[in-house]
């Protein structure tokens, strides 16, 4: 398994005869495992299970589902009639238009006509759904969505690690660079002090005193510390990219340890164009921690 994106989308869908069921899963990103469930109540009995399969592929972030389930137009209805009732209605109302309202303008038929729109006559009962198939394809059909879905986070999570693999390789390179500049400067000013010391002093020169007063001074600039732990971070940055399962927190903390030394480089520096690559780490940095916020 390769580096996943907190963030993700993954619909899919059931249609039947007697329903249809729509499952759709999104994500953003949150510090932990926050999973919302948002399906009728007649399925709260899923939920446990449900959130169990998300658990299984999802370590971090917050994510909704949504379960709709809907009958199919049609499907499953039943008319039951009130048998006594309408046949004791017909039979009142046949005999009063023999008798009492003969003549006029009274029609038995009329009045049953409206009758049966009377509820206490008949009424449409529905079908109640197959629970049990129901129940098996709507956790199907989870599955699926959840399988689409952590596939669209496998993919964003594949885009994320190139972008941070690039970055990665020129803060490395930009670390090369002013460990290179660092070198030659700590040669050419201890060069260039001895010279300027043996111009001003006309006598003899204690050279294991100016020695140790030299590498007093380059030592106060000195950032061969800090350039090899920044490249240890970087390194261990690189790893975490092929490691499998959720790395996003311990990358995090690495590039605070990251920005901490750069920082530190900076303040120790004197020379200009190392302030200008300790720029550009600063700049790669940010924009590796900008990343690292969407991973799992």
């Amino acid at each position: 398994m390769s580096m996943k994106s907190m963030t993700g989308y993954g619909k899919a869908l059931h249609h039947g005869d007697a329903y249809d069921i729509v499952i759709e899963l999104k994500a953003v990103n949150h510090r932990f495992l926050d999973i919302a469930l948002r399906m009728p109540k007649e399925f709260n009995a899923l939920e446990r299970p449900l959130k169990k399969q998300v658990k299984e592929k999802i370590g971090r972030g917050r994510v909704e589902c949504f379960i709709t389930v809907s009958k199919e137009t049609g499907a499953g209805g039943q008319v039951r009639i009130n048998w006594p009732l309408l046949d004791q209605l017909v039979e009142e109302l046949t005999q009063a238009e023999k008798t009492r309202y003969l003549g006029t303008s009274f029609s038995a038929q009329g009045i049953l006509t409206s009758a049966l729109l009377q509820e206490n006559l008949f009424e449409v009962r529905e079908e109640e759904l197959p629970a049990e198939a129901l129940t098996e394809d709507l956790q199907a059909v989870f599955a699926e969505a959840l399988t689409l879905f952590d596939t669209s986070r496998l993919a964003e999570g594949t885009e994320i690690k190139e972008v941070l693999a690039q970055y990665l390789g020129s803060a490395k390179q930009a670390v090369k660079e002013i460990r290179l500049e660092q070198e030659n400067y700590e040669a050419d000013y201890q060069n260039k002090l001895f010279d300027k010391v043996q111009a001003l002093v006309s006598g003899p020169i204690h050279e294991e005193r100016l020695y140790t007063e030299v590498a007093l001074l380059l030592e106060k600039g000195d950032v061969s510390e800090e350039l090899e732990r920044l490249f240890i971070h970087l390194n261990q940055t690189t790893i975490l990219l092929e490691k499998t399962g959720p790395v996003g927190k311990e990358i995090d903390f690495l590039i605070q340890e990251m920005n901490r030394e750069t920082n530190t480089i900076g303040s120790k520096t004197t020379l200009v164009g190392v302030k200008e690559k300790v720029i550009l780490l600063k700049t790669l940095i940010e924009k590796m921690r900008e990343q690292i916020q969407n991973i799992e």
